[in-house]
């Protein structure tokens, strides 16, 4: 029997559940292996509203994925880092793509994950590729990470540096196109998911909204209501009540004339 496809949101929601079970203060060090990814199983169902995964699978699947999250990690900060004047967000995202690319033929799939890890301390303060040295050694404290996790600053390849000689002496203008469209497909998915927030706001305020006038409408019928029977009442002929109740019926009108500001001379 095939195993279930993983799917972006559901990679997202388990790079979320990892960061939040890894840097758990409350629990920290005293967390078990076991513990560790039962803990990050649940907070992953809860994400996604329940599924069919274990802990094998969780597990089997973040490891191979935070490999190559890692690698981009490292090619998007170093071409962040050596951006050029008037260099773009999207420029940067290009050319970590690329080189991603030269090393896994089939692209950077984990987008979604990656902007969920990439924002934590703990991959913002690592050291760049090819960047250790004496002062960056001093300056940044070591990581507390999985591991089963391997190090961003670990070269897949290596050939890398000849590879990335090789590629800086060289461009490809259908690879660029590629990259781009693929960076944009991916913005498009972000607005498109925003939209949908922004829409579903929109929506629960316009039914709030058609309640309250509707609560409104109600009472303001229940008013007229009220008032067109005091008149009736108030209106009424009291000349050939029962005696023993005159008084009562007289005690009552005069509550309704008080109620409306009417003028009553009984």
């Amino acid at each position: 029997m095939a195993s279930e496809k993983w799917t972006k949101v559901q990679e997202e929601a388990l790079a979320k559940a990892w960061v939040h079970c890894s840097t758990n203060k409350k629990k920290g060090n005293q967390q078990n292996r076991n513990s560790f990814w039962r803990k990050i199983l649940d907070h992953f169902n809860a994400t996604v509203g329940g599924s069919n995964r274990t802990v094998h699978q969780v597990r089997s699947k973040w490891t191979p994925m935070m490999t190559k999250i890692n690698f981009f990690n490292g090619l998007y900060q170093q071409a962040d880092r050596t951006r050029g004047s008037g260099c773009k967000d999207l420029d940067v995202m290009k050319v970590a793509l690329k080189e991603f690319k030269e090393r896994y033929p089939n692209g950077f799939q984990h987008v979604e994950a990656w902007e969920v890890v990439r924002k934590h301390d703990k991959w913002a303060q690592v050291p760049l590729l090819g960047e250790e040295g004496e002062g960056s050694a001093q300056k940044r404290k070591p990581v507390d990470v999985d591991p089963s996790i391997l190090n961003m600053n670990e070269d897949p390849s290596p050939q890398r540096t000849q590879r990335r000689d090789k590629r800086q002496a060289t461009s490809s203008e259908g690879s660029s196109a590629e990259l781009a469209a693929q960076f944009k497909e991916y913005t498009a998915m972000k607005e498109a998911k925003h939209a949908m927030e922004l829409e579903a706001i929109e929506l629960r305020k316009k039914r709030e909204s058609e309640a309250r006038e509707l609560i409104s409408e109600q009472r303001e019928t229940m008013k007229n209501y009220n008032y067109d029977r005091d008149m009736k009442t108030f209106l009424k002929p009291h000349d050939d009540a029962p005696p023993n109740m005159l008084p009562f019926i007289l005690a009552r009108k005069r509550d309704i004339a008080n109620k409306y500001g009417w003028p009553c001379d009984f």
